[in-house]
């Protein structure tokens, strides 16, 4: 990700056909906010000399760790707060 190695090593399972997909999740890849670059590699082969078949990517936010904006006002001198009042 962004030039570095973000995922870790995937085994990609053999399906046994070319016809048959299966899903294979990363989880746990921290991405600050903005545009990525994502690469795709390969290391091995398989002994058929497939390197596998992907037909997408998909990414999930599935947890956002940003801090809440919080504004702090404070009232007027004399104001006066009573039950009820927003």
């Amino acid at each position: 990700m962004d030039g570095g190695f973000g995922g870790g090593n995937v085994t990609i399972p053999s399906t046994g056909s070319a016809s048959v997909r299966t899903t294979l999740a990363v989880n746990n890849v921290a991405l600050n906010s903005g545009v990525h670059v994502v690469r795709l590699g390969f290391d091995v082969a398989n002994s058929a000399g497939d390197l596998g078949r992907f037909n997408s990517l998909d990414f999930v936010l599935t947890a956002a760790n940003q801090p809440p904006a919080v504004t702090i006002v404070g009232p007027s001198q004399r104001t006066i707060f009573s039950t009820g009042d927003t």
